[in-house]
């Protein structure tokens, strides 16, 4: 069986505090820039009490959306230089 080097870069993140988190989130990202986003919401009722977490939700979302885009246009450079 032959092994083939995949490059998959993670990205995890969360909310909340140490002793009372909110949500957590994990992207992991391909070498050609396709994602998968997983989070999960642990208290509805403190997360969306608070507008700072959703803001934090929404950088964590463009980090991965940004490193997407960056590996994507690699991708099109080197096919287009092939």
């Amino acid at each position: 069986m032959k092994i083939l080097k995949k490059s998959v870069f993670q990205y995890i993140g969360n909310t909340g505090t140490e002793t009372w988190p909110t949500s957590e989130m994990k992207a992991d990202i391909d070498e050609n820039g396709a994602f998968k986003l997983e989070m999960n919401l642990f208290n509805s009722k403190e997360f969306h009490s608070n507008e700072t977490q959703r803001e934090d939700i929404m950088d964590f979302m463009k980090q991965v959306l940004n490193k997407s885009k960056e590996l994507a246009d690699q991708i099109a450079v080197r096919d287009k230089e092939n």
